[in-house]
């Protein structure tokens, strides 16, 4: 087999997987989405309506795009969402036709989406084929994202991955093009797919700086990825802030504590897998954090022998700081030192 054969069949796996990943949803993709642990359909049927919401602006030009039919009479209050503008742009080519396949083709995209990125990602870092598309079949499935199935802005993080990339490559003075655009499209994919990941993503870039060379950092080329990877998103984010403020819209330290984690939520693996495991012995809150031993087993190897020395150590490096960080920040009010 040619090597260019091989390379299609794995691209094809991993476009193929997320059917299987919810199956038997392609069964049924025209009727149905799926639900994932919410104890009703609420959060899936209002992610559908959202996407319904994003086509019919988009077909007339987004006259009246935050003044949308909910919490009537109260104006602005789509900024009270998630808008997801770029799913609902996804979308909108077979809407009219079928709401809930449109729905569930932009999901089995982006599960797609992270398996191609994290698989580029390691093979344009010299990794192996095989262990490349290892990498990605198990970045498609996380059990976090088996946990949330049903809130679909949780689904896509391959634009964090995006930005992550082409942020590295620019500061070690190792690209320029492809880099700067990389850096864009992620910044506008992650805020435009979901404004959570949008957050974190901010959380994530600056640790990657662990190791940077200043003298080789293409810093042109870093500003303008930035500016224009944060141009869509700030069309977005600015009026929705706008609204917010004017609305007196908040959510207090109490609210957010309770939706921060634990440190037990990190031993706690979502019952919605085949196989429930859990490490006991630890406070735990609402989460289930945990994405399973063999992963955690695998990434902690990885680690280990990024961090022996030669060329990967700095990634590794960055990646241990990035993690480390947003672990710290995941505990919310909850983290107290000293």
């Amino acid at each position: 087999m040619t090597k260019q054969r091989a390379a299609a069949l794995r691209i094809a796996l991993l476009l193929l997987y997320p059917l299987a990943l919810t199956w038997p949803l392609a069964l049924h993709a025209g009727r149905a989405i799926p639900q994932g642990s919410e104890h009703s359909a609420t959060v899936p049927l209002f992610n559908l309506w959202t996407l319904g919401w994003n086509v019919r602006q988009l077909s007339q030009g987004y006259p009246a795009y935050w003044d949308a039919p909910i919490f009537w009479p109260a104006p602005g209050t789509f900024a009270y969402s998630d808008p997801q503008p770029l799913a609902g742009a996804l979308a909108a080519p077979l809407w009219s036709r079928a709401p809930g396949l449109a729905y569930n083709l932009v999901l089995w995209l982006y599960l797609a989406l992270n398996g191609l990125s994290v698989y580029g990602l390691l093979r344009r870092r010299a990794v192996r084929p095989g262990a490349a598309l290892l990498a990605g079949l198990l970045a498609q499935s996380l059990p976090y994202l088996t946990h949330e199935r049903g809130v679909l802005q949780l689904q896509p993080y391959f634009g964090m991955l995006w930005a992550a990339e082409g942020f590295w490559a620019l500061l070690r003075g190792a690209g320029r093009r492809a880099a700067a655009a990389r850096l864009a499209a992620g910044l506008s994919a992650a805020f435009l797919t979901s404004g959570y990941y949008g957050i974190f993503l901010l959380v994530l870039l600056p640790p990657l700086a662990v190791g940077m060379r200043p003298r080789r950092a293409r810093w042109g080329w870093l500003l303008l990825g930035g500016l224009a990877g944060s141009l869509p998103p700030l069309l977005v984010l600015l009026p929705q802030r706008a609204i917010l403020l004017a609305m007196g819209f908040s959510r207090s330290a109490a609210t957010i504590a309770r939706n921060s984690a634990c440190l037990g939520d990190y031993a706690r693996l979502t019952p919605l897998v085949r196989t429930a495991e859990s490490w006991g012995g630890l406070p735990a809150c609402r989460q289930y954090l945990f994405p399973g031993a063999g992963l955690t087993l695998l990434g902690l190897v990885g680690l280990l022998v990024a961090l022996r020395g030669g060329r990967r150590r700095p990634w590794g490096l960055a990646l241990l700081s990035s993690g480390a960080a947003a672990l710290l920040l995941s505990f919310g009010p909850r983290l107290i030192l000293g």
